[in-house]
């Protein structure tokens, strides 16, 4: 133990500190040899074989650098490339030492500074991904004694709801599962990888689950999450009044959803997480670092604030810069008696990320906010701003945790966490295209196939997230192409002309694809599905189910 805790003691953090290895530069490093390890993949005709890119192989002293990868990481341009050589062999070092060490860690004590697991952890953003999923995937092996569920889900109730105007989410898709799903136990949600935690029955409705009802379900309540229809999460602030800042397209743990049941139910949505992570089956949500981070064991900053609050942010760091001299008003730019009032409330009052005022400290409503008092509110509105989605965040890990070992996920990154919670958020057709089969008589060099893969190509973001969502019920990608239990197959169809419908199996994730004459035909009737036709049963309409039903 001694000599693990040497190789990976004071020597290797000072080291690695000394030469500039700090979190974003050894990121963006890293994100750039996977790139070149990706692309080597490719040109050697391995793509397929269904794992992450290996960087601890990867040649790093004899390896090209081309300029259109190393174009999109500015900080990195002005490195010369042998220099960002070098500084990668010294990560693959490091990485080859920790592939010894990580069988004897004991993350469990990742939070005590003195423990070797505290001192890997802190080293997360340098340690391959590769490595990283040995230690992950044994323990979810391990750990897996679930069997699945069975749950009935009325979505003619879910879609009435929303029609009158429902907001509390007591009818959606999610609280039903919620309901029928919390409070078994979690043993039974740890399913192998690739296994369903639940089969699905749509009242009323004749398809029968075999995975694709299921994903239609996760994709279902990911939307519901990401709306007003059910009240636990909310638009970032960067996304009002037209819109300022980065990441306006995030959802926030809403401040004011802290009720026991509210708590409840972002337990909830933590264990659909680690039912994601076991079973790579991707939740289509949208969140920010402030989520993430915690979730990791992370400390969350100022600049998570300004992620998703850059207006708040900007009125913090404002009134910070009163407090660097007590003559603020002879310095140009500063805030001075006069103007400090113009920028802040004359209570102990802040607007929160839901636009409500929050009491910084009890009574704050009453108490004056003054000149001589900047220093107190300046310090209660950073805590309280860095704080106030804490008890959503600290419910979402508790659920998380009775899923998936959570004494392993300071080991990770808050977007390594991301990735394996929600897949790829852009959808690569070269990817999708790896993972491809093709059912005979349909070959891969068929005119009609080649078609296809040009109009997902000229297809944006939303219409790429639509066709998957058409042809296998959920709308992101695994982030590790071993995830890939079932790959997407293209099908011969029965009827074949430019007036036909491309038919979907979500259940088998494959697609019935006509052999279309022009691009022009394929695009349109590709379009006209994926936008209309939403249904998951053409067998049967929903029968003999009751929609207004209250209970």
């Amino acid at each position: 133990l001694m000599s693990c805790m040497s190789i990976l003691g004071v020597h290797w953090c000072q080291c690695f500190h000394m030469l500039g290895f700090t979190s974003p530069p050894a990121l963006l490093l890293l994100r750039l040899f996977t790139e070149i390890a990706e692309h080597r993949q490719k040109a050697m005709g391995i793509f397929k074989r269904g794992a992450l890119p290996s960087l601890i192989n990867l040649p790093a002293r004899m390896v090209e650098i081309p300029d259109k990868l190393l174009r999109p990481y500015p900080l990195l341009r002005g490195i010369p490339r042998e220099c960002l050589r070098m500084r990668f062999l010294f990560i693959q070092i490091l990485n080859v030492r920790i592939l010894s060490v990580l069988p004897m860690v004991d993350f469990s004590q990742a939070l005590s500074p003195w423990s070797l697991a505290h001192r890997l952890s802190a080293l997360s953003h340098l340690i391959f991904l590769e490595i990283k999923n040995i230690a992950w995937t044994h323990i979810l092996q391990q750990t897996a004694t679930g069997r699945g569920h069975y749950v009935n889900i009325n979505l003619p109730r879910a879609k009435k709801a929303q029609e009158r105007g429902d907001t509390s989410g007591r009818k959606s898709v999610f609280f039903q599962l919620y309901l029928q799903l919390h409070f078994v136990k979690p043993s039974l949600l740890r399913v192998d990888g690739g296994s369903r935690p639940w089969v699905v029955s749509y009242a009323g409705f004749g398809g029968q689950d075999a995975g694709g009802l299921f994903r239609d379900s996760v994709s279902t309540l990911c939307t519901e999450l990401q709306s007003k229809w059910v009240p636990l999460f909310i638009p970032v602030p960067n996304s009002r009044d037209g819109g300022v800042g980065d990441n306006q397209e995030k959802w926030l743990p809403n401040p004011s959803s802290r009720s026991a049941l509210h708590i409840s139910n972002y337990a909830f949505v933590g264990k659909l997480m680690g039912i994601a992570v076991r079973g790579s089956h991707m939740l289509n949500l949208d969140l920010p670092s402030l989520v993430w981070k915690p979730l990791v064991g992370d400390t969350v900053t100022m600049s998570d604030v300004k992620a998703v609050d850059v207006i708040a942010h900007g009125r913090i760091e404002s009134l910070a810069k009163a407090l660097v001299s007590a003559n603020a008003a002879a310095t140009s730019g500063s805030i001075n008696k006069e103007s400090y009032m113009d920028l802040v409330p004359n209570k102990f009052i802040m607007i929160g990320y839901d636009g409500k005022e929050v009491e910084l400290k009890e009574d704050g409503k009453n108490i004056d906010n003054t000149w001589e008092t900047r220093e107190e509110y300046l310090s209660l509105l950073k805590q309280a701003k860095l704080a106030e989605v804490r008890p959503q965040a600290q419910a979402i890990r508790k659920g998380l945790g009775t899923i998936v070992p959570i004494q392993l996920l300071p080991l990770f990154t808050w977007q390594e966490l991301e990735m394996m919670v929600c897949g790829k958020r852009e959808i690569d057709i070269d990817y999708l295209r790896a993972n491809t089969r093709y059912r005979a008589p349909v070959k891969g060099t068929d005119p009609h196939v080649k078609m296809l893969w040009e109009v997902l190509e000229d297809f944006n973001h939303e219409e790429r997230r639509l066709f998957l969502r058409f042809v296998w019920g959920q709308s992101r990608l695994p982030y590790n192409p071993a995830d890939f239990t079932q790959k997407f197959e293209i099908l011969s169809s029965r009827d074949n002309n430019d007036g036909v419908l491309p038919v979907s199996h979500t259940c088998f994730f494959s697609v019935e694809l006509p052999r279309y004459t022009n691009k022009a035909s394929m695009r349109e009737k590709i379009l006209y599905a994926i936008t209309n036709c939403h249904s998951i049963d053409t067998d049967h309409a929903a029968q003999n189910v009751d929609w207004d039903d209250e209970s």
